[in-house]
């Protein structure tokens, strides 16, 4: 009784380890599905969104120098890194002071962003 029960066990082991080892030998497939891309955007996490975010805005004062006085705009877009964030702004001409050769312009306005 002791034998027969001892090979019960090593055929049935012995089947449990064949099983396992042609599962593990099957071929798996993947199969992909193309997604058409519709637009560039980068999609985060709706907390990250610049809409989600609080509009913020500043006063910004500066300084551009041109090589002739016809070269001066009247007014002169302008971005920075700030916070965190870009801001931007088309600021007005203050004052124009010819400094060397130079014409110094001095802009001001408010740049806007999201923090």
């Amino acid at each position: 009784m002791k034998m027969q029960l001892k090979k019960t066990f090593i055929s049935t082991i012995g089947g449990v380890i064949m099983m396992v080892v042609l599962v593990l030998t099957l071929p798996t497939y993947s199969y992909a599905a193309e997604i058409p891309i519709t637009q560039n955007l980068l999609v985060t996490d709706k907390e990250d969104t610049p809409s989600n975010r609080i509009i913020h805005s500043y006063d910004k004062t500066i300084v551009v120098y041109f090589p002739s006085y016809s070269s001066v705009p009247s007014t002169y877009y302008y971005e920075e890194f700030n916070y965190g964030s870009w801001f931007k702004g088309t600021l007005n001409l203050r004052s124009v002071v010819v400094e060397g050769s130079w014409f110094k312009a001095t802009y001001s306005g408010k740049l806007v962003g999201n923090i």
